[in-house]
């Protein structure tokens, strides 16, 4: 992916630097100026489209810092960056933040992947969802960590298409003809998977879509430390056991166990 993005960097440059030349150079008609755009939003989309295939390929290795994040801080810089964009500069959307009893705790993460990250689901939201329908972004505390909800009252996901939405590079048939590359929703689910968080989408049809996404707070195991936790009450994957050779006649197996590999009681 670093070799291709490479590849592709300077032919881009280069379109660029012609569609910016062709633009300012004058003589142009309207059917000409129209074709420049859609090049232009071609390129802009081939761009993106490279840019987020990077961003998986470093997710997927791990790149990823671990600092306490005020999430409401998070969501009020990707809520500001959505107003600067044509979609949302002129909608509203509401963030329903808790204040009583208490606040959410904060939560350990990177703060710049789970701005991205809440920014695509922001994005999403306003670019399906017609002018008139609704946004919000919902918080509570539950479960040992923090949701945040992002609802909109748009179209809704066909049935189909919902199991796949996650998909790298999936569009559904809703998605045809709105811009995008099919990556937004890929990279939230890797940003939220690689925090130890979970992401559940749930759409109706002409009534709109919701996704929930759950972090933890700091101290809260992770989604695959509680599963080999639950496995190992249950004597089903026991926690830090490898297993050992087979016992040979007249010994335990407990002695055939390397003794640098002692059982980890599961808790």
């Amino acid at each position: 992916m670093r070799a291709l993005e490479h590849e592709l960097r300077n032919p881009l440059a280069i379109l660029y630097l012609g569609l910016n030349r062709l633009r300012t150079g004058g003589g142009l008609d309207e059917e000409a100026r129209e074709a420049l755009d859609r090049i232009a939003e071609q390129a802009t989309r081939l761009q993106r489209l490279m840019e987020g295939l990077r961003r998986l390929v470093d997710l997927e290795e791990g790149r990823m810092e671990r600092i306490p994040v005020d999430l409401r801080g998070v969501l009020e810089e990707a809520l500001a960056l959505i107003r600067e964009s044509p979609a949302g500069a002129a909608r509203g959307v509401a963030l329903q933040w808790p204040r009583v009893p208490w606040p959410p705790p904060p939560i350990q993460g990177d703060p710049d992947l789970l701005v991205l990250a809440f920014r695509n689901l922001l994005d999403n939201a306003l670019k399906f969802a017609r002018p008139e329908d609704p946004v919000e972004v919902r918080v509570f505390e539950g479960a040992g960590g923090v949701y945040v909800e992002v609802a909109d009252g748009g179209p809704g996901i066909p049935e189909d298409d919902l199991p796949h939405v996650l998909e790298p590079l999936y569009r559904g048939r809703n998605a045809q003809g709105v811009p995008g590359s099919g990556l937004g929703l890929a990279l939230v689910h890797r940003i939220i998977r690689g925090h130890g968080g979970t992401i559940k989408v749930r759409s109706r049809p002409g009534c709109g879509t919701a996704v929930r996404i759950w972090l933890p707070v700091e101290g809260t195991p992770s989604l695959t430390q509680r599963i080999r936790r639950w496995l190992g009450a249950r004597n089903l994957f026991p926690v830090g056991r490898r297993p050992g050779r087979q016992a040979q006649d007249g010994e335990t197996q407990a002695q055939a166990r390397p003794p640098s590999d002692p059982i980890v009681p599961a808790s």
